[in-house]
């Protein structure tokens, strides 16, 4: 759909931009195709001394206390008590790839100590012409070459050459925010080896496109269609895409760690156009976010009409794709429904398919809610943006008449803020779902002129009031998209519902250690023109993470292992 394009696609992005970045590497070489002085890629990482003391305090909740200084002290066993001599330690580092070879960027206060390093191993070393230095190893040689205060090294002596002019300014601009940064230059790759990543895409995918022997023609041919509109994606985005940038930041200050994935397109490119609309969101289901709540989210985008028109025949190509997948699903996981029923909910899934069709193609997608875990209880409170509420409605009817026995529906139950309230009552027979849900799950839907809300736990009828309420008929600011998850509740709440040392270590952790900072947070939004996603996890969850870590070697040495 064109206002979650990015959102499903992040992924799909990293392993073709990354596919794409090699390919020439894995290849012949193409001078005439390429220009040598363009990266396809450049990874910066900072200090040796800053990774030692990022290394220490990440061990710690590992219960590695002092890892980097372990590491430092078996580099020094290693080299026989020289260490990394002649290395700057202070400065950072870092690798720049080109189309037919990568050079090694290591800034030196003594290459001649860093070349006694290499002969203590027993590699030859030899001078060359123009200041080149051979390193002979097994199988292959290295080449070397001193620039001030770098020292510039590639398996070719001709990559040399195309060692940056100002290697420090650049990783210090790439480190300046992380540990490690990477970039990929999509555009700098020719497009011979664009062409060879996407194809080597519909290899790989038609190699999986091979028919089951309990799917129908009609899911394969589903299958098929969707596959080849995912990698048609896949090529539009590829040729969209100008940069990637990925950075890895352990913040010792903070107490988190930060893994970013950064998108930068091309100019005026349909992907530019998506990233645009990443920016100024506004939500019309504020109230469905609880502060405090075990997980919260929403996803809040607007696309401009002429790029939902230009998305169109995608849109309706995967919703025909889905739809089909869909009722093949029907077919097979509900096979012993007699056809009325079967029917029935294909007929009710479509009705929610048409629904999900004309709001993507409205190019509004948004909705927001939350699952609160207070008092040992589970609510969940959500709600969204519907350009077919009646489909909604009527799919809900077509689904609850198939219930026969055990709940209690209620349709126009109520109504509140413009919306008609619809009610359901599920009885809870297991013994340790009644812990969290009580002896019946209530439930709630509301539905208006362009909303839906939904409501389950105690007092699912006030909860959906107080939301619709809350959110009124105002916007709420919001990021495009952003999910966070708390630790601290969840993990009390399995404690309480199903104690297990694992569990108890965990909420040991966190209550003691995590000073409230106890969540993940997973955001996307458009910085500066550049979609970034974040994950984002807080020092609370790293602790009971560890913790989680410790008492299972505890666990499995108590067993003998």
């Amino acid at each position: 759909m064109p206002n979650s394009l990015l959102s499903r696609t992040s992924m799909r992005m990293l392993a073709c931009a990354v596919a794409v970045a090699t390919a020439p590497l894995l290849g012949a070489a193409a001078h005439a195709q390429s220009d040598p002085a363009k990266p396809v890629a450049v990874v910066g990482v900072t200090s040796y001394n800053e990774l030692l003391a990022d290394i220490d305090y990440l061990g710690q909740f590992g219960g590695q206390v002092g890892a980097g200084q372990q590491l430092d002290n078996m580099l020094q066993f290693f080299t026989q008590g020289q260490g990394l001599q002649g290395v700057d330690k202070d400065k950072a580092w870092g690798v720049v790839a080109h189309v037919d070879g990568a050079v090694v960027c290591l800034p030196v206060t003594d290459l001649d100590a860093v070349l006694g390093l290499v002969r203590n191993f027993g590699l030859t070393t030899s001078d060359m012409d123009d200041g080149i230095i051979e390193i002979e190893i097994p199988n292959q040689s290295l080449y070397v070459k001193k620039v001030g205060n770098w020292a510039f090294a590639s398996n070719t002596p001709e990559m040399l050459a195309n060692a940056p002019a100002n290697p420090g300014d650049m990783f210090d601009k790439m480190t300046a925010d992380y540990d490690i940064a990477a970039e990929v230059m999509v555009q700098n790759v020719p497009e011979m080896y664009r062409m060879i990543a996407i194809q080597q895409l519909r290899a790989g995918a038609e190699q999986g496109l091979q028919q089951r022997f309990d799917e129908t023609d009609e899911a394969f041919a589903a299958r098929r269609q969707s596959t080849e509109a995912s990698i048609d994606q896949i090529e539009q985005l590829i040729n969209d895409l100008k940069e990637l940038k990925i950075g890895f930041n352990t913040d010792t200050d903070k107490g988190n760690v930060i893994l970013d994935f950064v998108y930068n397109a091309v100019p005026d490119s349909q992907l530019a156009r998506g990233i645009e609309v990443y920016k100024d969101a506004q939500t019309m289901f504020g109230g469905c976010m609880k502060d405090g709540a075990a997980i919260q989210f929403n996803i809040s985008v607007t696309t401009p009409a002429d790029l939902v028109e230009e998305n169109k025949a995608q849109v309706q190509s995967q919703m025909s794709s889905v739809r089909q997948q869909a009722m093949n699903g029907i077919d097979q996981e509900l096979g012993d429904l007699n056809e009325e029923a079967r029917d029935t909910v294909k007929e009710a899934v479509g009705d929610l398919l048409d629904a999900v069709e004309a709001t993507a193609m409205a190019g509004k997608m948004d909705m927001a809610g939350c699952l609160d875990l207070g008092d040992g209880k589970l609510n969940v409170i959500a709600g969204g943006f519907t350009k077919e509420p009646g489909k909604v409605e009527s799919a809900l009817k077509k689904l609850s008449a198939l219930m026969k026995d055990g709940p209690t529906v209620a349709w126009n139950a109520d109504s509140h803020g413009g919306a008609n309230i619809h009610t359901l009552t599920l009885p809870v027979h297991d013994a340790d779902a009644q812990k969290a849900l009580g002896e019946s799950l209530d439930m709630a839907v509301g539905i208006g002129d362009d909303k839906v809300y939904f409501s389950a736990g105690t007092g699912a009828v006030s909860q959906l009031k107080q939301a619709i309420d809350a959110s009124g008929s105002s916007t709420t600011p919001v990021k495009p998209m952003q999910m966070s998850v708390a630790l601290t509740p969840i993990v009390q709440f399995i404690s309480e519902t199903e104690p297990n040392p694992a569990a108890d270590a965990m909420l040991d952790a966190l209550v003691t250690k995590s000073e409230g900072l106890d969540s993940v947070h997973m955001t996307a939004e458009n910085i500066n023109g550049e979609l970034r996603t974040r994950i984002e996890v807080e020092k609370g969850v790293l602790h009971a993470i560890g913790a989680a870590v410790m008492e299972a070697r505890r666990q499995g040495a108590g067993a003998g292992f």
